[in-house]
């Protein structure tokens, strides 16, 4: 355990590096943010040293619209650092200063890690519900990750932006009915084709997703007017790892019992079973 002496230093520097968040060089300022995402994940860190890092919260609110992107990408680590230690004073601070709308500009910027860190970010904003949750929707979140989602080549960027859509389909109080309206989040998913496409993490999350939406009838049907999709759903059930059979097992079942789409779910399975079967005839004989 730390002596007396080296934890009031560490305090020392802790405090030290707080007063670098005000400073007009950029340099300092990535400096400085760096080191509260380094303390912010250390596993030696006390209940008083985040208690002093509490009070970095407002600066690093405003620098993650500072003009250099390391900043930006640096305050946004530390904040969701600072989210997953602290949860809802941080959370409530962060939503409260339009973080959300601060969080989306930065999801589409250029730079790669930059998207990465605010797809994290949004993920913990929205995690947890309550008022955070509300400001993330009236930014219109749903609606620009899917956006943003749609255009991402990025496989891990891609993850965390379905991570955040997940974390706001978890609530199902506002959340999930937000996720669900008209069917546009699945039809977009679906559309990607990242269940049968995307790499093993992206497919895992789409199913997982669509998963979190299967009561939804829009939803159903958004899933039932792609074949590609119901054929894929065939494809999880037998051969999914452990979570994607269970959840692709649900999923089908629901859309089954959706009589309004159950038919054309039934006609998709039938012609890709009568195209196979073809395909294995063709085999045959040549």
């Amino acid at each position: 355990s730390e002596t007396a002496d080296a934890a009031e230093l560490k305090r020392a520097m802790i405090r030290e590096t707080g007063e670098q968040l005000t400073s007009n060089d950029p340099a300092v300022l990535t400096k400085a943010t760096a080191s509260i995402c380094l303390i912010t994940e250390s596993p030696t860190r006390t209940a008083t040293q985040f208690q002093d890092l509490l009070t970095f919260v407002d600066p690093l609110i405003k620098l993650v619209s500072h003009e250099s992107n390391a900043v930006k990408r640096n305050a946004i680590a530390a904040l969701t650092g600072l989210m997953g230690a602290f949860a809802d004073p941080v959370r409530e601070k962060v939503a409260a200063a339009d973080g959300a709308k601060e969080l989306l500009i930065a999801a589409a910027n250029a730079e790669h890690n930059l998207r990465l860190n605010a797809g994290l970010a949004i993920e913990q904003l929205a995690s947890g519900g309550g008022q955070p949750l509300q400001k993330v929707l009236e930014a219109k979140t749903v609606k620009h990750l899917v956006a943003l989602l749609i255009q991402e080549r990025k496989s891990d960027v891609r993850v965390a932006f379905l991570n955040a859509l997940c974390s706001i389909a978890s609530d199902q109080g506002v959340g999930r009915p937000a996720m669900c309206e008209g069917g546009v989040v699945a039809g977009a998913v679906v559309k990607m084709d990242l269940l049968s496409d995307g790499d093993e993490e992206s497919r895992f999350m789409t199913i997982l997703l669509l998963g979190m939406l299967n009561e939804d009838p829009a939803t159903q049907e958004a899933i039932a007017n792609s074949s590609k999709a119901v054929v894929q759903l065939t494809v999880l059930m037998k051969e999914g790892v452990d979570r994607e059979k269970e959840v692709a097992h649900d999923l089908f079942a629901k859309l089954l019992r959706n009589e309004k789409v159950r038919p054309l779910v039934q006609q998709i399975i039938k012609e890709d079973k009568d195209a196979k079967s073809v395909q294995g005839q063709e085999k045959f004989t040549n």
